[in-house]
């Protein structure tokens, strides 16, 4: 299976998670996915793309990076919300960060 951290053909799976009041949901997704990703032995990051919840959703993101890693989960705060147009350009620039 390509993927596996032995092999040197290993992918790296990228989750962009748009999260807006999402404080009480955010653990349990990031749960459920580094359980599906671990399980089948993928390497992987959540990046958590916030347009700045007052529920503390960015805490939660901050906390969790603690417990994942800070290259499993990666906050991406944002000043509001921005719309999906200025969002695809964020995910160029990701792409394009990964790419160098």
């Amino acid at each position: 299976m390509q993927g596996r951290f032995s092999t040197p053909n290993t992918h790296k799976y990228s989750v962009i998670l748009p999260t807006y009041n999402e404080r009480k949901n955010l653990p349990i997704i990031i749960w459920l996915l580094a359980k599906v990703f671990e399980e089948n032995q993928l390497a992987w990051e959540v990046i958590v793309v916030d347009d700045a919840s007052p529920d503390g959703t960015q805490e939660i993101a901050r906390q969790l990076a603690g417990v994942y890693g800070e290259d499993k989960i990666v906050l991406k705060p944002r000043a509001g919300k921005l719309g999906l147009g200025y969002e695809s350009m964020s995910i160029r620039e990701i792409h394009h960060r990964r790419a160098i």
